[in-house]
């Protein structure tokens, strides 16, 4: 009975709006060029359901998976095309660096303990945020450190971006000496979607007693990453 009269309603509304290009579905009194009305019990305004989804999840913000449960936006093209996308901050990973210290001496890139995230992306983009915080050690007798330290992030096995950390005034050749905290807010990285990612940060120590290292603290100070996708 209730599609008869959600049919009956749609052909009124046809006939009475048609030369005004207002178009009602569910509504004899369209108030836009398409109305739609779901005011009747058990019926929602507009319901899409995903078309199938190909083996390799090739289509933009598309997982290789048959199935989904992830909730979606709908978007509108530069073409005026309405289409769904996967909801940013849906697929968040985390992690926050357990208690204890690393020292990181060498002038190479090595991997920060516990800075590694492998996750499944669903957009073609995502976004890293961390903060990694520790000090000089002072370990050389009677003199400043003088180092530096940077923070580079990976994608699998490539570097994709470098921060670098001056603890005071000086440069990057001989460094300075003191605690300090390497930030970043939303750095982009090229993914694939549906193609599982290794994303790590890693430590490097430089300036002129470089072998003092860096000392990451994370017993009394908080180093975290997090990935916004």
């Amino acid at each position: 009975m209730r599609t008869k009269k959600l049919i009956i309603a749609l052909t009124i509304s046809l006939i009475a709006h048609f030369s005004v290009a207002q178009v009602g579905i569910g509504t004899t009194n369209p108030q836009q060029m398409l109305h739609v009305s779901g005011t009747a019990a058990g019926l929602q305004t507009i319901r899409i359901d995903d078309v199938a989804v190909t083996a390799g999840g090739t289509n933009p913000g598309e997982l290789a998976t048959s199935t989904t449960s992830a909730n979606k936006t709908l978007v509108v093209d530069s073409n005026g095309d309405i289409k769904s996308r996967y909801i940013y901050g849906d697929n968040m990973q985390s992690v926050v660096l357990s208690s204890g210290t690393q020292t990181i001496t060498s002038t190479s890139l090595t991997d920060i303990t516990g800075a590694t995230i492998t996750f499944t992306p669903r957009h073609s983009v995502v976004y890293l945020s961390f903060t990694i915080t520790g000090y000089n050690p002072l370990t050389t007798s009677g003199l400043d450190p003088l180092t530096w330290f940077s923070v580079g992030v990976s994608r699998g096995a490539t570097n994709v971006g470098n921060f670098l950390s001056l603890t005071g005034t000086s440069d990057d050749v001989t460094g300075s000496a003191g605690a300090a905290s390497i930030t970043a807010a939303n750095f982009p990285i090229t993914v694939t979607p549906g193609v599982s990612v290794t994303i790590k940060l890693r430590g490097r120590n430089g300036g002129v007693n470089n072998s003092d290292g860096f000392r990451i603290d994370r017993t009394n100070y908080t180093s975290y990453m997090s990935i916004l996708d």
